[in-house]
């Protein structure tokens, strides 16, 4: 998934990752930083429960098993000795340790950490006092510091540096210094794909809602990801492919925002917005349209009509911004070079929803309880368009060689089970999985939702290898 949309690398906060995952690397060329720890001996926030308790005894043997397992490993190209570590200022001695003990079992590859700020007495005097945090290091991270890069370099020429971690809305800003500085090599997002947990840290909510750093229940996941927990693409996944010269144009609609309110976005967050103009109920009000391009110009038609035409530019962020009464039909964006169209995007009114659709990432797997087939299921009118206002409780039913293992949607404040046969869809679809029992023959899936024509989809499974490739 996260090859497919564009990424090359993985980091593994803040611990090593599975042996799967860094098989799969391998396999797909992905390139990883294998990370040890998140605490040394000092615990984070009061979090008292945490690896500091355990580090001073166990993390020689702690490195040592991480580095021998995975050295062998063509994807791996670093390792990190730490995340956000609270003494990272004052503990290069322990810096110096851990630098020793990972290159007792490996010198082949450089060794790093993700240096942050202390939003304190360090950061305010950061050319005098940052130095000891980067003194063990090979190559140096940055969580959150593009400011500190052409600064620290003109103190430090020799110094590699890359984004250890990065704000999805400022991925412009970020993914510049990287093109622009041979010394940057490159920067990490946070997220690449939403996870559970740190509950709702990326959130755009109304000026009238309760604003934290961590958002209350329901919220349970994220929400920071360029890919939701299901590994749908988010408008940020949309966004980069347009920085990184994946997609000339990208086009998405903001949810309305009620009148005397505004959208607060935290740190982690992006605008919420959809790749939609099905907007039923909103007839003659002003829509705000985002359209992401290289482009030198972006046009914007609505049911064959000029709306209006912008420069983009990274003065404008890539951005051109319209405000478009809503009327049913197709929103085009057209993007031009010297007058021509070079690209566009068109979103088109959905009908009314008519039925279920599925659709298995493979057609065949293997009798092993390892391999596992993912059906997205989506809610689609009469001329299969998903509906991304659809919301829609689907029930599950599994007959053949082969069970429902779990279902999900990528909503990040829907709590439910990811076991029980129903899931209501979020942007008008959700996921199935399907494991084999271990037999061959056909797995079938059946999907049906009130109101809607139920859909099935067949998964042959064929012998598992005897042998793992």
């Amino acid at each position: 998934l996260l090859k497919t949309n564009g990424f090359n690398a993985i980091r593994s906060s803040h611990n090593p990752p599975s042996s799967a995952l860094l098989e799969a690397c391998d396999r797909l060329g992905m390139l990883v930083i294998v990370e040890a720890f998140d605490q040394w001996n000092e615990p984070k926030e009061n979090r008292l429960e945490g690896y500091q308790r355990f580090f001073k005894e166990w993390h020689a043997h702690d490195i040592a098993a991480m580095v021998r397992r995975d050295r062998n490993h063509p994807s791996v190209i670093m390792w990190s000795v730490g995340n956000e570590i609270p003494e990272q200022f004052r503990a290069g001695d322990i810096g110096m340790k851990l630098r020793r003990a990972v290159l007792s079992h490996d010198t082949t590859r450089p060794i790093t950490q993700a240096i942050c700020s202390d939003w304190g007495r360090v950061i305010r005097n950061w050319d005098e006092l940052s130095d000891p945090a980067f003194a063990h290091l090979d190559v140096a991270g940055y969580n959150y510091l593009p400011d500190k890069y052409q600064t620290d370099h003109a103190r430090h020429p020799q110094r590699v540096m890359y984004g250890a971690e990065s704000f999805p809305k400022n991925g412009l800003d970020y993914w510049t210094l990287v093109e622009k500085h041979s010394y940057v090599i490159g920067d990490f997002v946070w997220s690449g794909m939403d996870y559970l947990g740190e509950a709702g840290i990326a959130h755009a909510i109304l000026s009238d809602q309760p604003d934290r750093f961590f958002m209350s229940w329901p919220w349970f996941n994220a929400w920071c990801g360029d890919l939701d927990i299901c590994g749908f693409k988010k408008p940020q996944s949309y966004y980069r492919d347009v920085l990184w010269g994946r997609s000339q144009i990208e086009m998405f609609v903001h949810t309305p925002i009620p009148r005397g309110l505004t959208e607060i976005i935290s740190g982690w967050g992006w605008p919420n917005e959809l790749k939609s103009w099905t907007w039923p109920g909103y007839e003659g009000q002003l829509m705000q349209v985002s359209v992401y391009s290289r482009c030198e110009r972006v046009r914007l038609e609505l049911n064959g009509r000029v709306v209006g035409e912008q420069p983009v530019s990274e003065q404008t962020k890539l951005a051109a911004g319209f405000e478009v009464p809503y009327e049913p039909g197709r929103l085009r964006a057209v993007g031009l070079i010297k007058g021509q169209i070079a690209a566009e995007s068109t979103l088109t009114t959905c009908d009314q929803p008519k039925k279920l659709k599925l659709m298995a990432d493979r057609s065949t797997i293997r009798a092993d309880r390892n391999d596992l087939a993912y059906v997205t299921v989506e809610v689609v009118d009469a001329n299969d368009r998903r509906i991304p206002n659809a919301e829609v409780l689907v029930r599950f039913s599994v007959s053949g060689v082969g069970e429902l293992l779990a279902q999900a949607s990528g909503s990040p404040n829907e709590p439910a089970s990811f076991q029980t046969p129903e899931r209501k869809t979020f942007e008008g679809r959700c996921l199935a999985i399907l494991r084999p029992s271990g037999e061959t023959g056909d797995i079938v899936l059946l999907a049906d939702a009130d109101g809607l024509e139920s859909a099935t989809v067949s998964i042959r499974v064929r012998q598992a290898d005897s042998v793992w490739r």
